[in-house]
Protein backbone atom coordinates (compact mmCIF):
# COMPACT_ATOMS: atom_id res chain seq x y z
CA UNK A 1 0.00 0.00 0.00
CA UNK A 2 2.90 2.45 0.63
CA UNK A 3 4.47 1.61 -2.47
CA UNK A 4 1.74 2.36 -4.67
CA UNK A 5 1.42 5.59 -2.45
CA UNK A 6 4.90 7.08 -3.27
CA UNK A 7 3.66 6.14 -7.16
CA UNK A 8 0.01 8.31 -6.66
CA UNK A 9 -1.51 5.57 -6.97
CA UNK A 10 -4.09 5.17 -4.22
CA UNK A 11 -7.34 6.79 -4.86
CA UNK A 12 -7.85 8.77 -1.42
CA UNK A 13 -4.09 9.73 -0.21
CA UNK A 14 -1.03 11.11 -1.65
CA UNK A 15 2.35 10.73 0.53
CA UNK A 16 4.64 13.59 1.54
CA UNK A 17 8.16 12.88 1.99
CA UNK A 18 9.16 16.49 1.71
CA UNK A 19 7.28 17.13 5.27
CA UNK A 20 8.43 13.47 6.79
CA UNK A 21 11.01 15.45 8.36
CA UNK A 22 8.43 17.95 10.06
CA UNK A 23 6.84 15.66 10.88
CA UNK A 24 9.25 13.74 13.12
CA UNK A 25 10.20 16.84 14.42
CA UNK A 26 7.15 17.12 16.32
CA UNK A 27 6.87 13.65 17.33
CA UNK A 28 10.38 14.33 18.93
CA UNK A 29 8.91 18.31 20.69
CA UNK A 30 5.71 15.75 21.85
CA UNK A 31 8.42 13.34 23.47
CA UNK A 32 10.28 15.97 25.32
CA UNK A 33 6.77 17.24 26.50
CA UNK A 34 5.28 14.01 27.39
CA UNK A 35 8.41 12.34 29.91
CA UNK A 36 10.88 15.62 29.97
CA UNK A 37 12.03 13.07 32.39
CA UNK A 38 12.87 9.80 33.10
CA UNK A 39 11.75 6.39 31.08
CA UNK A 40 9.75 6.44 28.76
CA UNK A 41 7.27 3.11 28.93
CA UNK A 42 6.07 0.95 26.46
CA UNK A 43 2.64 1.99 24.88
CA UNK A 44 0.04 -0.17 27.26
CA UNK A 45 -3.16 -0.24 28.79
CA UNK A 46 -2.00 0.10 32.42
CA UNK A 47 -0.11 3.94 31.60
CA UNK A 48 -3.98 4.80 30.97
CA UNK A 49 -4.57 4.32 34.37
CA UNK A 50 -1.73 7.02 36.04
CA UNK A 51 -3.13 10.22 36.80
CA UNK A 52 -1.92 12.88 38.46
CA UNK A 53 -3.02 12.04 42.24
CA UNK A 54 -4.36 8.56 41.02
CA UNK A 55 -2.45 5.41 40.59
CA UNK A 56 -4.80 2.74 39.04
CA UNK A 57 -2.08 0.83 37.35
CA UNK A 58 -0.50 0.40 41.22
CA UNK A 59 -4.08 -0.96 42.44
CA UNK A 60 -4.32 -3.46 39.62
CA UNK A 61 -0.83 -5.02 40.72
CA UNK A 62 -1.53 -4.69 44.32
CA UNK A 63 -5.28 -6.35 44.31
CA UNK A 64 -5.10 -8.58 40.97
CA UNK A 65 -2.47 -10.35 41.68
CA UNK A 66 -2.18 -12.97 38.78
CA UNK A 67 -5.18 -12.11 37.37
CA UNK A 68 -3.66 -8.75 36.05
CA UNK A 69 -3.23 -10.36 32.08
CA UNK A 70 -7.18 -11.19 32.81
CA UNK A 71 -7.78 -7.27 33.46
CA UNK A 72 -5.74 -6.23 31.02
CA UNK A 73 -7.43 -8.34 28.29
CA UNK A 74 -10.44 -7.48 29.63
CA UNK A 75 -9.65 -3.90 29.51
CA UNK A 76 -8.16 -3.43 26.44
CA UNK A 77 -11.34 -5.43 24.51
CA UNK A 78 -12.96 -2.45 26.36
CA UNK A 79 -11.15 -0.08 24.96
CA UNK A 80 -12.62 0.68 21.17
CA UNK A 81 -13.81 4.90 20.85
CA UNK A 82 -16.50 5.32 23.69
CA UNK A 83 -17.39 8.80 21.51
CA UNK A 84 -17.30 12.22 22.16
CA UNK A 85 -19.63 12.16 24.58
CA UNK A 86 -19.03 9.76 26.95
CA UNK A 87 -17.73 10.57 30.57
CA UNK A 88 -16.80 8.35 33.49
CA UNK A 89 -17.15 10.01 37.10
CA UNK A 90 -15.16 8.21 39.78
CA UNK A 91 -14.45 10.11 42.94
CA UNK A 92 -10.48 9.22 43.27
CA UNK A 93 -10.05 9.86 39.31
CA UNK A 94 -12.30 12.69 38.84
CA UNK A 95 -14.04 12.83 35.77
CA UNK A 96 -12.60 10.81 32.79
CA UNK A 97 -13.37 10.04 29.01
CA UNK A 98 -11.90 8.24 26.33
CA UNK A 99 -9.24 5.55 26.65
CA UNK A 100 -8.94 6.89 29.80
CA UNK A 101 -12.10 6.92 31.07
CA UNK A 102 -12.68 3.44 29.60
CA UNK A 103 -9.62 2.13 32.01
CA UNK A 104 -11.14 3.43 34.71
CA UNK A 105 -14.58 2.04 34.35
CA UNK A 106 -12.90 -1.28 33.54
CA UNK A 107 -10.84 -0.94 36.91
CA UNK A 108 -14.32 -0.05 38.43
CA UNK A 109 -15.89 -2.69 37.25
CA UNK A 110 -13.04 -5.46 38.25
CA UNK A 111 -13.42 -3.94 41.43
CA UNK A 112 -17.41 -4.92 41.65
CA UNK A 113 -16.31 -8.16 40.94
CA UNK A 114 -18.95 -8.14 37.35
CA UNK A 115 -16.25 -10.52 35.68
CA UNK A 116 -16.11 -13.08 38.22
CA UNK A 117 -18.61 -16.18 38.47
CA UNK A 118 -18.33 -15.79 42.31
CA UNK A 119 -18.66 -11.63 41.91
CA UNK A 120 -15.08 -11.61 43.95
CA UNK A 121 -13.61 -8.41 43.79
CA UNK A 122 -10.75 -8.20 41.37
CA UNK A 123 -11.32 -11.48 39.77
CA UNK A 124 -11.88 -12.34 36.41
CA UNK A 125 -12.85 -15.97 35.14
CA UNK A 126 -13.84 -17.03 32.01
CA UNK A 127 -17.81 -18.27 33.41
CA UNK A 128 -18.11 -15.01 34.54
CA UNK A 129 -17.28 -13.35 31.08
CA UNK A 130 -19.51 -15.82 29.34
CA UNK A 131 -22.22 -14.87 31.19
CA UNK A 132 -22.13 -11.25 31.67
CA UNK A 133 -24.79 -9.44 32.95
CA UNK A 134 -24.65 -6.45 30.04
CA UNK A 135 -27.10 -3.80 32.33
CA UNK A 136 -24.47 -4.62 35.25
CA UNK A 137 -22.04 -3.69 32.94
CA UNK A 138 -23.70 -0.26 31.67
CA UNK A 139 -24.61 0.54 35.29
CA UNK A 140 -20.64 -0.16 36.22
CA UNK A 141 -19.23 2.06 33.31
CA UNK A 142 -22.21 4.68 33.33
CA UNK A 143 -23.34 3.81 30.01
CA UNK A 144 -27.04 5.68 29.96
CA UNK A 145 -29.26 8.06 27.96
CA UNK A 146 -27.88 10.89 27.92
CA UNK A 147 -24.19 9.60 28.18
CA UNK A 148 -23.92 6.79 25.88
CA UNK A 149 -20.79 4.75 25.04
CA UNK A 150 -20.73 4.51 21.19
CA UNK A 151 -20.52 0.59 20.46
CA UNK A 152 -21.24 -0.49 24.11
CA UNK A 153 -23.31 -3.75 23.09
CA UNK A 154 -20.34 -4.68 20.98
CA UNK A 155 -17.66 -4.19 23.92
CA UNK A 156 -20.26 -6.52 25.69
CA UNK A 157 -20.40 -9.62 22.97
CA UNK A 158 -16.61 -9.49 22.76
CA UNK A 159 -16.08 -10.03 26.23
CA UNK A 160 -18.76 -12.93 26.38
CA UNK A 161 -16.88 -14.25 23.36
CA UNK A 162 -14.00 -13.97 25.31
CA UNK A 163 -15.47 -16.05 28.32
CA UNK A 164 -16.46 -19.09 26.16
CA UNK A 165 -13.21 -19.44 24.20
CA UNK A 166 -11.48 -19.50 27.97
CA UNK A 167 -13.78 -22.32 28.52
CA UNK A 168 -13.82 -23.83 25.62
CA UNK A 169 -10.48 -24.18 26.04
CA UNK A 170 -10.76 -25.51 29.57
CA UNK A 171 -8.91 -23.15 31.00
CA UNK A 172 -10.44 -21.03 34.65
CA UNK A 173 -9.20 -17.69 32.73
CA UNK A 174 -7.00 -15.76 30.07
CA UNK A 175 -3.70 -15.65 32.54
CA UNK A 176 -3.97 -19.12 33.10
CA UNK A 177 -4.22 -19.96 29.19
CA UNK A 178 -1.15 -18.06 28.34
CA UNK A 179 1.25 -19.55 31.42
CA UNK A 180 0.29 -22.47 29.90
CA UNK A 181 1.61 -21.23 26.39
CA UNK A 182 4.50 -19.95 27.88
CA UNK A 183 5.75 -23.32 29.90
CA UNK A 184 8.46 -22.89 32.07
CA UNK A 185 10.00 -20.18 29.86
CA UNK A 186 10.41 -16.61 31.40
CA UNK A 187 10.54 -14.55 28.05
CA UNK A 188 8.27 -14.95 25.30
CA UNK A 189 8.87 -12.51 21.91
CA UNK A 190 6.48 -10.15 20.82
CA UNK A 191 5.42 -11.62 17.55
CA UNK A 192 5.08 -14.93 19.37
CA UNK A 193 2.85 -13.32 21.88
CA UNK A 194 0.65 -11.59 19.26
CA UNK A 195 0.80 -14.87 16.85
CA UNK A 196 -0.51 -16.79 20.01
CA UNK A 197 -3.46 -13.69 20.75
CA UNK A 198 -4.47 -13.81 17.13
CA UNK A 199 -4.89 -18.07 17.02
CA UNK A 200 -6.49 -18.47 20.15
CA UNK A 201 -8.75 -15.68 20.04
CA UNK A 202 -10.02 -15.08 16.05
CA UNK A 203 -13.23 -16.29 17.42
CA UNK A 204 -13.58 -12.52 19.32
CA UNK A 205 -14.40 -10.92 15.94
CA UNK A 206 -17.03 -10.74 13.93
CA UNK A 207 -16.52 -12.56 10.39
CA UNK A 208 -15.33 -9.95 7.94
CA UNK A 209 -13.24 -11.67 6.45
CA UNK A 210 -12.67 -15.59 5.97
CA UNK A 211 -10.17 -17.36 4.21
CA UNK A 212 -9.71 -21.40 4.47
CA UNK A 213 -12.45 -21.25 7.43
CA UNK A 214 -10.65 -18.89 9.71
CA UNK A 215 -12.28 -15.62 10.46
CA UNK A 216 -8.99 -13.00 9.88
CA UNK A 217 -10.87 -10.01 11.99
CA UNK A 218 -9.50 -6.85 11.58
CA UNK A 219 -8.35 -7.53 7.86
CA UNK A 220 -9.75 -5.00 5.09
CA UNK A 221 -9.46 -5.70 0.99
CA UNK A 222 -7.91 -3.22 -1.22
CA UNK A 223 -6.83 -3.53 -5.25
CA UNK A 224 -3.31 -2.29 -4.05
CA UNK A 225 -2.64 -4.33 -1.19
CA UNK A 226 -0.72 -7.25 -3.53
CA UNK A 227 0.06 -10.07 -2.83
CA UNK A 228 -0.86 -13.66 -3.78
CA UNK A 229 -3.43 -16.59 -3.83
CA UNK A 230 -6.08 -16.25 -1.17
CA UNK A 231 -4.11 -13.16 0.69
CA UNK A 232 -4.24 -11.07 -2.26
CA UNK A 233 -5.97 -7.87 -1.95
CA UNK A 234 -5.72 -8.20 2.09
CA UNK A 235 -4.49 -5.22 4.38
CA UNK A 236 -4.28 -6.93 7.89
CA UNK A 237 -4.08 -4.28 10.98
CA UNK A 238 -5.53 -6.17 14.13
CA UNK A 239 -4.92 -3.20 15.67
CA UNK A 240 -6.65 -4.48 19.05
CA UNK A 241 -4.75 -7.48 18.74
CA UNK A 242 -1.40 -5.88 18.69
CA UNK A 243 -2.46 -3.51 21.26
CA UNK A 244 -3.14 -6.53 23.71
CA UNK A 245 0.68 -7.59 22.90
CA UNK A 246 1.68 -4.20 23.86
CA UNK A 247 -0.26 -3.63 26.60
CA UNK A 248 0.85 -7.38 27.89
CA UNK A 249 4.27 -6.55 28.58
CA UNK A 250 3.74 -4.55 31.21
CA UNK A 251 1.66 -7.20 33.55
CA UNK A 252 3.89 -9.99 32.38
CA UNK A 253 6.76 -8.34 33.72
CA UNK A 254 5.36 -8.21 37.16
CA UNK A 255 4.49 -11.92 36.83
CA UNK A 256 8.03 -12.35 35.76
CA UNK A 257 7.81 -12.87 32.22
CA UNK A 258 9.93 -10.64 29.99
CA UNK A 259 8.66 -9.96 26.34
CA UNK A 260 11.36 -9.90 23.79
CA UNK A 261 12.10 -8.39 19.95
CA UNK A 262 9.32 -6.12 20.24
CA UNK A 263 10.14 -4.98 16.96
CA UNK A 264 8.35 -7.80 15.68
CA UNK A 265 4.87 -6.05 16.54
CA UNK A 266 3.54 -2.87 13.92
CA UNK A 267 2.83 0.48 14.96
CA UNK A 268 -1.05 0.78 15.37
CA UNK A 269 -3.70 1.39 12.74
CA UNK A 270 -6.04 3.86 14.63
CA UNK A 271 -6.88 7.32 14.17
CA UNK A 272 -5.03 9.47 16.43
CA UNK A 273 -1.92 7.97 15.17
CA UNK A 274 -3.58 8.62 11.73
CA UNK A 275 -4.88 11.97 12.57
CA UNK A 276 -1.22 12.69 13.02
CA UNK A 277 0.23 11.90 9.69
CA UNK A 278 -2.58 14.30 8.61
CA UNK A 279 -2.24 16.93 10.43
CA UNK A 280 1.26 17.11 9.78
CA UNK A 281 1.13 16.91 6.36
CA UNK A 282 3.15 13.44 5.96
CA UNK A 283 0.25 12.46 4.43
CA UNK A 284 -2.63 14.22 2.77
CA UNK A 285 -6.30 13.52 1.23
CA UNK A 286 -7.08 14.34 -2.29
CA UNK A 287 -10.59 15.30 -1.30
CA UNK A 288 -12.24 16.38 1.77
CA UNK A 289 -13.63 13.47 3.61
CA UNK A 290 -17.08 13.04 4.07
CA UNK A 291 -19.38 14.67 6.72
CA UNK A 292 -20.89 11.21 8.13
CA UNK A 293 -18.99 8.31 9.72
CA UNK A 294 -17.21 6.02 7.11
CA UNK A 295 -17.52 2.37 7.53
CA UNK A 296 -14.28 0.76 8.27
CA UNK A 297 -14.07 -1.38 5.21
CA UNK A 298 -14.56 1.80 3.03
CA UNK A 299 -10.82 1.68 0.44
CA UNK A 300 -10.57 5.54 2.58
CA UNK A 301 -10.69 4.12 5.90
CA UNK A 302 -7.86 1.37 4.68
CA UNK A 303 -5.70 3.29 2.84
CA UNK A 304 -5.55 5.80 6.04
CA UNK A 305 -5.02 3.05 8.29
CA UNK A 306 -2.18 1.58 5.92
CA UNK A 307 -0.51 4.42 5.37
CA UNK A 308 -0.12 5.43 8.70
CA UNK A 309 1.40 2.02 10.14
CA UNK A 310 3.83 2.34 7.22
CA UNK A 311 4.71 5.94 8.20
CA UNK A 312 5.18 5.00 11.94
CA UNK A 313 8.22 2.78 10.93
CA UNK A 314 9.42 5.62 8.90
CA UNK A 315 9.32 7.97 11.49
CA UNK A 316 10.83 5.42 14.36
CA UNK A 317 14.77 6.48 12.65
CA UNK A 318 14.00 9.78 11.39
CA UNK A 319 12.96 10.90 15.00
CA UNK A 320 16.01 9.65 16.78
CA UNK A 321 17.52 12.79 15.01
CA UNK A 322 15.38 15.00 16.96
CA UNK A 323 15.82 13.85 19.85
CA UNK A 324 18.52 14.35 22.92
CA UNK A 325 21.30 11.79 22.91
CA UNK A 326 20.06 10.61 25.93
CA UNK A 327 16.85 9.64 24.47
CA UNK A 328 18.08 8.52 21.07
CA UNK A 329 17.35 5.19 20.39
CA UNK A 330 13.53 4.81 21.64
CA UNK A 331 11.85 2.13 19.63
CA UNK A 332 8.40 2.13 18.30
CA UNK A 333 6.85 0.99 22.17
CA UNK A 334 7.87 4.21 23.03
CA UNK A 335 7.21 6.44 20.44
CA UNK A 336 3.61 5.02 20.22
CA UNK A 337 3.33 6.02 24.08
CA UNK A 338 5.14 9.36 24.19
CA UNK A 339 5.23 11.17 20.68
CA UNK A 340 2.63 10.06 18.21
CA UNK A 341 -0.10 8.88 20.11
CA UNK A 342 -0.65 11.92 22.31
CA UNK A 343 -0.07 14.30 19.48
CA UNK A 344 -2.52 12.89 17.34
CA UNK A 345 -4.89 13.38 20.19
CA UNK A 346 -3.41 16.95 20.90
CA UNK A 347 -3.94 17.99 17.47
CA UNK A 348 -7.55 16.83 17.51
CA UNK A 349 -8.52 18.72 20.58
CA UNK A 350 -7.07 21.86 18.55
CA UNK A 351 -9.16 21.43 16.24
CA UNK A 352 -12.56 20.66 17.88
CA UNK A 353 -13.44 20.59 21.39
CA UNK A 354 -14.83 17.13 21.22
CA UNK A 355 -11.73 15.43 20.11
CA UNK A 356 -13.04 14.13 17.14
CA UNK A 357 -10.59 12.77 14.40
CA UNK A 358 -9.95 14.50 11.28
CA UNK A 359 -11.99 11.67 9.50
CA UNK A 360 -14.96 10.14 11.62
CA UNK A 361 -15.32 6.22 11.45
CA UNK A 362 -18.45 4.01 12.20
CA UNK A 363 -17.20 2.32 15.63
CA UNK A 364 -19.24 -1.23 16.83
CA UNK A 365 -16.48 -1.39 19.61
CA UNK A 366 -14.58 -4.58 17.75
CA UNK A 367 -11.82 -2.72 15.46
CA UNK A 368 -10.69 0.81 17.52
Amino acid sequence: MYEAALADELEHFTVEPGAFDEAARAIADQVELSYPVGLIPIHGRLNHLRRPGFDGAAMVKEQCGNSVVDFVFVSVLLDAGAGAQWRFFDDDAGVTARSEGLAVASLRATEAGVFSASAAPYEIDGAGLANLDGGRVAELMQHRSGNEMAGFEGRVDLLRSLGTIVMRHEAPSVGAMLSDEIGGDQQITGSSLLRWILDRFSDLWPGRVVVDGCNLGDTWRHPSAGGKGNSAGLVPFHKLSQWLAYSLVEPLGMLGVNVTELGGLTGLAEYRNGGMMLETGAISLRSDPPDAPISPDDRLVVEWRALTVALLDEMVERVQSFLPVGRAGLGLGELLEAGTWPLGRRFAFDRSASGEPPIRIVSDGTVF
